[in-house]
């Protein structure tokens, strides 16, 4: 299930968008509650990062820009853009791509319907099933059992012999 997100327009001017076909208005001071998704359209992911290969943060800053007509020839007008805030179910303030454009501030902890966090729960769920069958899950912090040591053989240049002789034909095939 798809967590809900509290949006409030901290602007003076109505925001008002489509989202999945319908008309989403939130007047300026009020609040309204919003799929994770809706959020994510209007302001950005809060977790989506650039990278050494992909500037993916700036690219949808930009896209952001562009959806609201902030571009313009001397650059990104910061005032078009709404003044959105999007808090979660715990009263937490979600910080986007709207709110930190850089990502100075992205959240260390993801939502609860996060890949992330849906393989948290995974893993606890399958640490405890295997404790609970007497199954012992080694530390992560200690050091894997040495490899049992194989003698080695002897060290030479020759080929190894083979068991039948490689024939190999030189010139024209008669």
């Amino acid at each position: 299930m798809q967590q809900s997100i509290r949006l409030k327009n901290a602007g003076t001017e109505p925001f008002e968008h489509l989202y999945a076909g319908e008309m989403v208005r939130i007047e300026p001071g009020s609040e309204l509650f919003v799929p994770f998704d809706a959020m994510v359209a209007f302001m950005g992911h809060p977790n989506l990062r650039n990278n050494e290969y992909e500037n993916w943060r700036d690219e949808s800053y930009m896209n952001l820009c562009l959806f609201y007509g902030a571009v313009g020839v001397e650059g990104v007008d910061v005032k078009v853009l709404p003044k959105l805030e999007a808090w979660d179910s715990d009263g937490n303030r979600i910080s986007t791509i709207l709110d930190d454009p850089s990502g100075e501030r992205i959240q260390v902890d993801a939502p609860e319907h996060s890949d992330t966090a849906i393989m948290a729960q995974q893993l606890a769920a399958m640490k405890a099933a295997m404790e609970s069958a007497g199954i012992d899950i080694p530390d992560a912090n200690t050091a894997a059992p040495a490899a049992p040591s194989v003698p080695a053989g002897p060290i030479t240049d020759e080929m190894p012999p083979a068991d039948e002789p490689v024939k190999v034909k030189v010139g024209p095939a008669r």
